[in-house]
């Protein structure tokens, strides 16, 4: 009920793929369903899995069944069985970048996995600094690896007037009276918001009468000195916020 990151992501490709490939043939494996209308060429699975290792073992079982010709894991957690071509996204080396910021089993896990997508036939970036990330780390040719940014769903994000009957309920539910600059997603040091909310001190938008509001939850890793500018004056948390309200 409440995505993440990589849920959104996967949730927009599949959305865009309706559209541009509904004649293509795609089965789409999850531990939960997709709720949403899918064209009658596609199945949706819900592979359940009790235990940790979904990918690896029932998500596994699933393509040594049904035999795909490609196999595509949007979120870096190719299966360990190879069957079809395979295509997967790497999304951030931050576990290399910012080592502190990870338990040693997170680490080993990530380089694990990191490793396992450096063997996919083709990997999907979504910045130059990852690709290089994968290219310098793992000896990943360049022709095997294509940066494809973010996009923005315009039909969900544009500018409203002030005056809208959404943003108005919106406005009071999350007592936002004044301007402010929004931050969505995890409140921790991974996302950088330690960074951010210097950056807003730095800038003195305090003094302009400009807020910074941070729309997510606590994350695992809120250090002293992230829960101390947590309280800094025009820094407010409102946490999760549900999409419809963003």
């Amino acid at each position: 009920n409440q995505k993440t990151g990589v849920e959104y992501y996967v949730d927009a490709l599949l959305r865009a793929l309706c559209s541009v490939a509904p004649a293509e043939v795609f089965d789409i494996c999850a531990p939960t369903l997709w709720d949403a209308e899918t064209p009658d060429t596609w199945t949706v699975c819900a592979l359940t899995w009790p235990w940790p290792g979904w990918s690896t073992f029932r998500f596994s079982a699933h393509c040594l069944y049904t035999r795909p010709d490609v196999v595509f894991a949007p979120g870096n957690a190719l299966p360990p069985v190879r069957v079809g071509k395979m295509v997967t996204t790497v999304h951030d080396l931050a576990f290399v970048h910012r080592p502190e910021l990870y338990t040693m089993i997170q680490r080993q896990n990530l380089e694990r996995a990191h490793r396992k997508a450096a063997r996919a036939d083709h990997i999907i970036t979504i910045s130059d600094v990852t690709k290089r990330d994968m290219m310098e780390r793992y000896g990943v040719s360049e022709e095997r690896v294509t940066t494809v940014y973010h996009g923005i769903d315009h039909d969900r994000f544009h500018v409203r007037a002030s005056s809208d009957d959404a943003v108005q309920r919106v406005r009071a539910v999350h007592h936002l009276q004044k301007p402010y600059i929004l931050f969505i997603g995890r409140v921790e040091q991974k996302k950088g918001v330690d960074t951010l909310i210097r950056a807003y001190a730095d800038a003195h938008l305090l003094e302009q009468g400009i807020e910074l509001v941070l729309a997510g939850r606590r994350g695992e890793f809120v250090s002293e000195h992230l829960n101390a500018l947590l309280t800094s004056r025009g820094v407010r948390e409102i946490g999760y916020v549900a999409d419809e309200n963003i």
